[in-house]
């Protein structure tokens, strides 16, 4: 029996400036069962990937996108393993990206109609010796074949500046990663909610959330519930299985309103994208995703300092404090109300 294995993650819940982004990873493993040990995909895949950049047989770095940004002072883009894991699995798919326009089609992301975000798409790989994925996605769709493993999606979901401050004045800031999460289990709900569905009364899902904790919190009971009423499920319920600083395990399940019979186990887990690929993988999606639009908003800004001859002004990351350098730096051509509408609530 088959396992779909879904991973979500965030990147820039803490920044002042761009989005903040929730990814997903999913995966279907073809021989699996209740009962045995957690899917390990960095073993399954071991023959294309790895866990660490710069590795001697040029796999693939898939872990926590915080291990994997390298300093600006480098020979190579900040973003070089980012890239280099995230366009692998796109190529893999079937999906090849040249562009960050092409990539947020790809990853079904939707980002707000500001300026700072538009003009001229950006020309992917940032970093030359990413050129050419071919040997990459061919060595990974190997290593997947061989290890009964499919990717099955990836997505993100960017959160930018109206709406996020619109739901952080409404409802408080955990709010705003929820919209993401709440999309992607929604996406799991109806792509894959049935799989491993028994009899009438089987509730046991096949199909596996995987979620880093989330701000230390230990009950995620309300979110669930929220998730049921968005999408509309009657006849079911939420089953609490374990609720612990280590990890918080549930199951949902319910009817569409069509009959159809859906359920998910959803798992909330501390330093999760170190204990699941899927997860690992997510964070990489939504770190590149956020980083892609920041290279918009610096690329909007410095042209139009350079325009009106002002001082050099470095690119942000998009953190507090350097955050309010940039702003200080725009300040003689930033009006008042567009400041305000960059920046993001804290």
């Amino acid at each position: 029996m088959s396992v779909v294995i879904v991973g979500i993650d965030e990147a820039g819940y803490g920044p002042m400036l761009g989005p903040l982004t929730i990814g997903m990873a999913s995966f279907e493993l073809a021989d699996w069962k209740e009962g045995d040990a957690a899917p390990d995909l960095w073993t399954l895949l071991e023959r294309a990937v790895c866990r660490r950049p710069n590795d001697k047989r040029a796999r693939i770095a898939i872990d926590d996108s915080k291990t994997l940004k390298l300093g600006k002072d480098g020979k190579k883009h900040p973003l070089t393993h980012l890239e280099r894991g995230v366009l692998s699995f796109v190529h893999a798919m079937g999906r090849p990206c040249a562009t960050d326009a092409q990539l947020r089609d790809s990853l079904s992301t939707l980002i707000e109609d500001h300026p700072w975000y538009g003009g001229e798409a950006v020309a992917l790989p940032l970093e030359p010796a990413n050129s050419g994925f071919t040997l990459a996605a061919n060595a990974l769709n190997g290593a997947m074949r061989d290890g009964g493993v499919t990717c099955l999606d990836l997505r993100c979901v960017a959160v930018c500046e109206r709406k996020y401050n619109e739901v952080i004045s409404r409802c408080g800031k955990p709010a705003t990663t929820e919209l993401g999460l709440l999309s992607h289990m929604r996406h799991a709900w109806m792509q894959w909610g049935t799989s491993g569905l028994g009899g009438a009364k089987d509730t046991t899902a096949m199909t596996r959330i995987v979620c880093d904790a989330q701000s230390g919190r230990i009950r995620y009971g309300e979110l669930l519930n929220r998730f049921l009423e968005v999408t509309h499920a009657t006849g079911g319920g939420m089953e609490i299985l374990e609720e612990s600083a280590l990890a918080s395990r549930y199951r949902v399940f319910g009817l569409d309103a069509d009959g159809t019979k859906r359920a998910l186990l959803v798992s909330f887990q501390s330093e999760g994208e170190g204990r699941h690929l899927p997860i690992a993988l997510a964070s990489m999606v939504a770190k590149l995703s956020r980083e892609l639009a920041m290279v918009r908003l610096n690329r909007h800004w410095i042209a139009k300092a350079k325009a009106a001859r002002l001082a050099e002004v470095k690119p942000t990351a998009g953190y507090w404090e350097d955050s309010k350098r940039f702003l200080a730096e725009l300040s003689p051509i930033m009006p008042a109300n567009v400041r305000t509408m960059m920046m993001r609530i804290g």
